[in-house]
Protein backbone atom coordinates (compact mmCIF):
# COMPACT_ATOMS: atom_id res chain seq x y z
CA UNK A 1 0.00 0.00 0.00
CA UNK A 2 1.31 3.38 -0.97
CA UNK A 3 0.75 6.42 0.99
CA UNK A 4 1.15 10.01 -0.28
CA UNK A 5 1.29 12.62 2.57
CA UNK A 6 0.96 16.78 0.86
CA UNK A 7 1.73 19.37 3.19
CA UNK A 8 0.43 22.60 2.70
CA UNK A 9 2.60 25.11 4.48
CA UNK A 10 -0.15 28.33 3.83
CA UNK A 11 -3.31 28.55 2.40
CA UNK A 12 -4.55 32.42 2.96
CA UNK A 13 -8.10 32.84 3.04
CA UNK A 14 -9.79 36.32 2.88
CA UNK A 15 -12.81 37.01 4.10
CA UNK A 16 -13.90 33.46 5.74
CA UNK A 17 -15.11 32.00 8.88
CA UNK A 18 -13.20 29.08 10.48
CA UNK A 19 -16.34 26.89 10.02
CA UNK A 20 -16.05 27.60 5.96
CA UNK A 21 -12.44 26.71 5.81
CA UNK A 22 -12.77 23.71 7.21
CA UNK A 23 -15.91 22.96 4.88
CA UNK A 24 -13.35 24.29 2.16
CA UNK A 25 -10.30 21.34 3.22
CA UNK A 26 -13.15 18.77 3.48
CA UNK A 27 -14.25 19.74 0.28
CA UNK A 28 -11.31 19.74 -1.66
CA UNK A 29 -10.19 16.39 0.43
CA UNK A 30 -13.46 14.94 -1.18
CA UNK A 31 -12.64 16.59 -4.48
CA UNK A 32 -9.43 14.81 -4.38
CA UNK A 33 -10.47 11.33 -2.88
CA UNK A 34 -8.13 11.33 -0.04
CA UNK A 35 -8.37 12.86 3.52
CA UNK A 36 -7.83 16.51 4.25
CA UNK A 37 -7.09 17.78 7.55
CA UNK A 38 -6.38 21.64 8.97
CA UNK A 39 -4.16 20.97 11.49
CA UNK A 40 -3.80 24.89 12.26
CA UNK A 41 -6.20 28.24 12.19
CA UNK A 42 -4.60 31.64 12.14
CA UNK A 43 -6.65 34.59 11.96
CA UNK A 44 -4.64 37.91 11.53
CA UNK A 45 -7.17 39.58 10.77
CA UNK A 46 -10.43 40.91 11.61
CA UNK A 47 -12.20 44.04 9.80
CA UNK A 48 -9.95 46.69 10.64
CA UNK A 49 -7.63 45.24 13.35
CA UNK A 50 -4.63 42.90 13.01
CA UNK A 51 -2.45 41.32 14.98
CA UNK A 52 -1.49 44.33 16.96
CA UNK A 53 -4.36 44.93 18.46
CA UNK A 54 -4.54 41.70 20.19
CA UNK A 55 -3.71 40.88 23.80
CA UNK A 56 -2.80 37.92 24.73
CA UNK A 57 -4.26 36.06 28.08
CA UNK A 58 -1.65 37.18 29.90
CA UNK A 59 -2.02 40.31 29.07
CA UNK A 60 -5.65 40.75 30.14
CA UNK A 61 -5.29 43.22 32.98
CA UNK A 62 -7.19 46.13 33.85
CA UNK A 63 -4.16 48.40 32.38
CA UNK A 64 -3.54 46.65 29.25
CA UNK A 65 -7.15 46.83 28.36
CA UNK A 66 -7.86 49.97 29.12
CA UNK A 67 -4.73 50.92 26.98
CA UNK A 68 -6.05 48.35 23.68
CA UNK A 69 -9.28 50.04 24.40
CA UNK A 70 -7.81 53.27 23.51
CA UNK A 71 -5.10 52.14 20.44
CA UNK A 72 -8.27 50.86 18.92
CA UNK A 73 -10.77 53.87 19.07
CA UNK A 74 -9.25 55.58 15.97
CA UNK A 75 -10.34 51.81 13.91
CA UNK A 76 -13.67 51.81 15.48
CA UNK A 77 -14.57 55.32 14.70
CA UNK A 78 -12.93 54.80 11.20
CA UNK A 79 -15.09 51.65 10.99
CA UNK A 80 -18.57 53.40 12.31
CA UNK A 81 -18.05 56.54 9.77
CA UNK A 82 -17.44 53.93 6.92
CA UNK A 83 -20.83 52.11 8.03
CA UNK A 84 -22.66 55.80 8.04
CA UNK A 85 -21.46 57.07 4.96
CA UNK A 86 -23.07 53.59 3.48
CA UNK A 87 -25.81 53.79 5.20
CA UNK A 88 -26.08 57.35 3.77
CA UNK A 89 -25.43 56.49 0.17
CA UNK A 90 -27.88 53.77 0.59
CA UNK A 91 -30.60 56.30 1.58
CA UNK A 92 -29.57 58.46 -1.23
CA UNK A 93 -29.85 55.99 -3.83
CA UNK A 94 -33.16 54.92 -2.70
CA UNK A 95 -34.77 58.41 -1.90
CA UNK A 96 -33.73 58.61 -5.80
CA UNK A 97 -35.17 55.11 -6.77
CA UNK A 98 -38.54 56.67 -5.53
CA UNK A 99 -38.51 59.85 -7.01
CA UNK A 100 -37.86 58.33 -9.97
CA UNK A 101 -40.48 55.93 -10.42
CA UNK A 102 -43.36 58.51 -8.88
CA UNK A 103 -42.21 60.46 -12.13
CA UNK A 104 -42.51 57.42 -14.37
CA UNK A 105 -46.19 56.94 -12.34
CA UNK A 106 -47.13 60.44 -13.31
Amino acid sequence: MFILILHFTEIHIVNETGGHLLELVHKMGVDLRCGAACSKIRRIRYGHFDLSHCLVRQQWNYTNIISNFEKCMPALTDSMTDRMEQITLAEQLSSRVISSSKQTDS
